[in-house]
């Protein structure tokens, strides 16, 4: 299981980080193992190792397992932290984006090579390593990995937790606006705040609060003719306004700078991670991390 994980590690890390031209430490855990590769290859070899022979049912049911076992994991995934951490719906064939008919086929050889490569080398490493050592190893690597598991299982929930505040800090801003009664089609204009990075609704600001002015005004002009008292009342929406955006602008900042190394590394490990309805608060995260490193 040890084994297959760290290759595993290997492929996913050599693979993304020949895509994007930089190292990536590719996986969920922050140590060098995936553990899905330490299940999948495991479980071939226990299940499948009978019938190796049979290069034709390995495929087959190779594939089946490991597809299962990504669906399975891709469902707990998402379930616990509301993010879809790959995405197959780019490809032709695929179920829900979450398995595809290429990545079956690739488990399906990758199960064939499982038993007919790695097996032996595996095996071969296994029986060079003095048993004595081998259990003291195994057991040093297992309770390293059950600790990193655990801290990245804290880490990812807090890293959704941050976005969840975001999104919530978005919607109070889109719920005050509204509430002024000077946004027509109120619901699109609450979907639209939500889809904009924090630089558009930065740059956007300033013209809003011109725009809500304005129209503020005209109202006040039909309701109060007194100039006096209509100066007032919009000169305080357009500071109360302005203090809003600003309030809003200035917590907004202190989420996005609550992240730490491994939340980072989470999101270049997972470059294409997807939140529903959130996607443009990831790059927030990622523009003012980005940011705070240059200064």
């Amino acid at each position: 299981f040890i084994i297959f994980s760290f290759f595993g590690w290997i492929w996913e890390t050599s693979k993304k980080s020949i895509q994007k031209k930089t190292f990536v430490n590719r996986g969920f855990l922050t140590g060098p193992i995936i553990p899905i590769y330490g299940f999948g290859g495991t479980i071939v070899y226990l299940l499948l190792f009978s019938i190796k022979e049979n290069w034709g049912l390995v495929f087959l049911l190779g594939a089946v397992i490991a597809t299962v076992l990504e669906y399975v994991t891709a469902v707990i995934m998402e379930s616990v932290f509301h993010a879809k951490w790959w995405d197959y719906s780019d490809y032709r064939i695929h179920f829900q984006g979450r398995i595809s008919l290429i990545a079956s086929l690739f488990w399906g050889v990758l199960s064939v090579v499982d038993l007919y490569v790695f097996v032996p080398i595996v095996k071969a490493i296994v029986d060079w390593i003095p048993r004595t050592v081998g259990e003291v190893l195994g057991v040093f690597i297992i309770v390293i990995g059950t600790i990193d598991f655990v801290v990245t299982v804290v880490y990812a929930l807090q890293l959704s937790r941050i976005i969840d505040s975001l999104m919530e800090l978005r919607e109070e801003l889109a719920t005050y606006l509204v509430n002024t009664a000077l946004i027509e089609k109120t619901e699109e204009w609450k979907e639209h705040i939500s889809s904009l990075s924090i630089n558009t609704i930065r740059e956007k600001s300033i013209g809003l609060v011109n725009d809500l002015t304005k129209r503020f005004q005209l109202r006040v002009v039909n309701e109060t003719p007194d100039e006096e008292e209509q100066e007032k009342l919009v000169t305080r929406f357009r500071q109360e306004l302005e203090l809003r955006l600003k309030n809003f602008f200035f917590k907004y900042r202190q989420n996005t700078e609550k992240g730490n190394l491994i939340h980072k590394r989470l999101l270049r490990a997972f470059p294409d991670i997807k939140l529903k309805r959130r996607t443009e608060l990831l790059e927030d995260i990622r523009e003012r991390w980005n940011r705070r490193k240059s200064n």
